[in-house]
């Protein structure tokens, strides 16, 4: 899969998607492509260039979590849930799936406490980090 196809398939996935915990909010595509003078060696996603990415705070706490969590209790259907809802679950299925076929080592990052910043971050090739970021809020 090229970059491009790639990013005109994770914006098809997020498009009119949000992202429920205590509140709700889109979930938009982050598309970061590094300069050349840092694409040297292995690129590591430090806190640095994850607060960088998700435009968090420059003090944010960073918390890594694993995939599978992030996604947990977002894809359990529920005995209340509208059709919406049930479209909104499906096209957040979809998504997970695309998130781990296209990008090497998919890592969820959380910045922030109470209204966090949760990103969902891999690398694409050429120096482009990818996926998708939304806010989610825990009182």
């Amino acid at each position: 899969m090229t970059a491009n196809s790639l990013k005109a398939r994770l914006e098809s996935a997020c498009k009119d998607l949000w992202w429920s915990s205590e509140a709700d909010y889109p979930v938009e595509v982050i598309w970061h492509t590094l300069p050349e003078s840092q694409q040297t060696g292995r690129i590591v996603l430090d806190n640095t260039l994850v607060r960088q990415i998700a435009t968090c705070e420059e003090d944010a706490v960073i918390e890594m979590q694993p995939l599978e969590r992030c996604f947990e209790k977002q894809l359990v259907p529920k005995s209340w849930h509208t059709a919406e809802d049930k479209q909104q679950l499906e096209q957040l299925r979809q998504l997970k799936a695309l998130l781990i076929e296209a990008l090497a080592h998919p890592q969820v990052y959380r910045c922030g406490e109470v209204e966090i910043t949760l990103c969902i971050l891999g690398y694409v090739s050429g120096g482009i980090f990818a996926g998708v970021k939304t806010c989610v809020v825990e009182t």
